[in-house]
């Protein structure tokens, strides 16, 4: 049986040889784990959901396997079950810390189930609890070099501001600017302060391409993207790792690896773009440029939870809100919920879409959606306020 375990992980025909130990024996706590991983990123997570199901009580000391079932809850949008088996396994793995006396550079599950829990919590709209398990990060990244996520640039995000992701998430660019203001990495870790760099451009050009007034900010918005994408440019000049090496076979360094950071501003600096097309009424050219940010941002691969915090099919849509595009703002909408399935962000821009269209009746049966999705949501977020309304309305 370990030889059949090690063949899975390293020997090919990983699905064909999980499958079969898992026939034989189906309460295999490390068959199950395997399986969840090879079929996460894929087309069909459904598959291990009964290993998601199972799994956490295979294993329930073990931190990382209680928080494995995650993965496939959030892929699935069942981010109440998702949100369990997080939350379950931050107890675990604190329990183990305090009675073993561990440090979080010894555990490296703790940070990344905590970021994980966060982005899921982002996803069921309980914004209040992400910002206050947010708290945790600073303490959880250990303070070792070898303990610390250098590439994976939503952990250096993180690592700026523990705030941050949830500020992105959002899409509340005043708030990312007053988030980096509070916070300055040192000179030393070069490729951070890179990056607050150019976080800091793309919010200064996001929220002037996004003003009340973005035919007069268009200029500003753009000149704030062309000194964003000038940064990636001579950056991109300067010798990282190779993002092919294995994992663990990368150079231990405190700074983020630079590699991972470009993927990303890339994304950050063609929605821009794309966003000053339509501040600048250039709109044909904006959708191409939107439909190139996102192909990017799907060039940056499955992780674990999302690479990029913020879909960039959500700028599309809230941009042709904006405009009165309701058909085109609903088409980025319904992409947007294809990538995280039953995501209230997505639903709610659905019903946000056919309400300004004057389609009163889909619009009702949206919200309703949404409404349920987000059952247990901040109670006070603008969106459940206004869904709310519309129900009473009616």
């Amino acid at each position: 049986m370990e030889a059949r375990l090690y063949l899975a992980q390293f020997g090919g025909n990983n699905l064909e040889t999980l499958e079969s130990i898992l026939k034989d024996d189906p309460n295999n706590s490390a068959a199950n784990h395997q399986y969840i991983h090879a079929l996460e990123a894929g087309d069909h997570p459904e598959r291990a959901l009964h290993s998601a199901e199972i799994l956490g009580s295979l294993a329930p000391n073990a931190g990382h396997m209680v928080h494995m079932p995650g993965h496939i809850f959030f892929r699935l949008g069942d981010y109440a079950k998702a949100e369990k088996s997080f939350a379950d396994s931050t107890a675990v793995d604190e329990k183990y810390m305090a009675e073993q006396r561990v440090e979080p550079d010894d555990d490296w599950n703790y940070v990344h189930n905590l970021m994980y829990a966060i982005a899921n919590l982002m996803e069921e709209g309980k914004l209040k609890q992400a910002r206050e398990l947010s708290t945790k990060i600073t303490q959880a990244h250990g303070k070792l070099s070898s303990s610390i996520y250098s590439a994976v640039s939503r952990d250096s995000i993180s690592r700026l501001n523990p705030q941050l992701p949830v500020a992105l998430r959002l899409g509340d660019w005043a708030h990312v600017k007053s988030l980096l203001a509070a916070t300055a990495p040192p000179a030393a870790l070069p490729n951070l302060v890179f990056l607050a760099n150019e976080m800091n451009l793309f919010a200064d050009g996001m929220i002037a391409a996004e003003s009340n007034n973005a035919a007069r900010d268009a200029a500003k918005a753009e000149a704030a993207w062309q000194k964003l994408d000038a940064g990636i440019a001579v950056e991109k000049q300067a010798p990282h790792p190779n993002p092919n090496i294995p994992f663990r076979q990368l150079q231990v360094t405190p700074d983020a690896y630079l590699s991972p950071l470009l993927g990303m501003l890339n994304v950050m600096s063609l929605e821009l773009h794309a966003s000053v097309l339509v501040a600048q009424n250039q709109l044909t050219a904006a959708h191409d440029m939107f439909a190139q940010a996102e192909a990017a941002e799907r060039a940056l691969g499955y992780r674990e939870p999302p690479n990029y915090i913020r879909p960039v099919a959500e700028t599309e849509g809230t941009a042709m809100l904006a405009i009165g595009d309701w058909t085109d703002a609903r088409a980025a909408w319904e992409r947007d919920l294809a990538i995280r399935p039953r995501s209230g962000f997505a639903l709610y821009g659905i019903a946000l879409s056919d309400e300004r269209a004057g389609k009163s009746e889909a619009a009702a049966k949206d919200y309703r959606e949404f409404l349920t999705a987000w059952k247990d949501a901040d109670p006070d977020l603008p969106q459940i306020v206004h869904a709310r309304e519309t129900q009473d309305r009616r």
